[in-house]
């Protein structure tokens, strides 16, 4: 990476990092985990089983397994220990005496691609190709942003760690759908009834997110 590249990398991820509130403090900590979002999951789950048949729905559970599992495994054990960027949080890093860390969390030692981003923007490029319905993209594209932005707020990723993550994700979610559509395991969703109730209970997830981090401010 070129010098003037590094330096704008690291300024933005200052910049990020050095923006705190209270509220932002708290709001970015509950985004970025991962149970929190727990009952999101199951309503994509849900509106799975209900728009496809049985053998389809199982189907499209399993790419979609397939497809964390690539992002978050090869990018784990492969990816990031052959690359070795360490996270900007580890004190030992070019910048980890700068960076303004909460709750002493600094993640793992190297972050470049960054497995948020991975898995997040995965799973947000196949429900686009799967639903191709305008409020699931919108909302899904606006919940990968913020848990991406939460994990750079927070001080473990660069904003490079990021963009790779999302390449990566984009890129083995689009190779795994365009093989399944080829081999004819999924299709296009017979039914759209439920296909907003994803969207109502990420809504819902971000509201209490913002109920709790102002309760938190006080």
């Amino acid at each position: 990476m070129p010098e003037w590249l590094k330096e704008l990398d690291i300024q933005v991820l200052l910049s990020i990092n050095g923006g705190n509130t209270h509220f932002l403090d708290s709001f970015m900590w509950l985004s970025s985990g991962k149970i929190i979002w727990l009952p999101l999951y199951i309503a994509l789950a849900y509106i799975i089983f209900k728009s496809y048949t049985l053998r389809v729905a199982i189907t499209i559970l399993l790419v979609m397994g397939l497809i964390f599992f690539i992002t978050d495994y090869m990018n784990s054990h492969f990816i990031r220990p052959y690359i070795a960027r360490l996270r900007p949080s580890q004190l030992d890093s070019p910048v980890g005496e700068l960076i303004r860390v909460l709750h002493d969390y600094r993640g793992g030692r190297y972050g470049c691609p960054s497995a948020h981003a991975s898995n997040t923007w995965g799973l947000t490029f196949f429900l686009i190709f799967l639903f191709r319905h305008k409020w699931i993209t919108f909302f899904m594209c606006c919940w990968a942003f913020i848990l991406c932005y939460s994990r750079m707020y927070l001080g473990v990723h660069y904003p490079s760690d990021i963009l790779g993550g999302m390449l990566w994700g984009g890129f083995v979610s689009t190779i795994i759908y365009q093989i399944s559509i080829r081999l004819k395991l999924i299709s296009s969703p017979s039914s759209s009834r439920y296909l907003l109730l994803p969207t109502w209970v990420g809504l819902a997830i971000f509201l209490a997110i913002s109920v709790i981090s102002l309760l938190n401010t006080y």
